[in-house]
């Protein structure tokens, strides 16, 4: 539960201008939607394919409606596993609002 309503509407309520500049920046949206299916599979302890279709369908449709998330996650698993290589992964700017709207949701929303 966020500090003053849901998770959403902290979100726009307090971070406004973070979460309209993760918007429009494909790969910011590319970011959240894969740090979704990833949240989702850390809960369902998740490690594979299967398991993420089974218990996470909603993050994978989201993500799939971004085509950013789709190549970020191709980038991933090409990288197979090398930190140096995943890390060259996520658009630069993309990682910045990303970041920068994560830091407002920390210091205004989290529980």
């Amino acid at each position: 539960m966020c500090k003053g309503g849901s998770t959403g509407d902290c979100l726009k309520d307090k971070c406004g201008s973070q979460l309209t500049a993760c918007q429009a920046d494909q790969g910011c949206l590319g970011i959240w939607a894969y740090s979704a299916i990833a949240g989702c599979a850390e809960t369902s302890g998740c490690q594979d394919n299967a398991c993420l279709e089974a218990n996470c369908p909603d993050q994978i449709a989201q993500c799939d409606q971004v085509p950013a998330c789709g190549t970020l996650i191709n980038c991933l698993g090409a990288c197979k596993g090398d930190q140096t290589c995943a890390n060259k992964c996520a658009p630069a700017a993309g990682l910045t609002k990303y970041q920068t709207m994560g830091e407002c949701y920390k210091a205004n929303c989290a529980p």
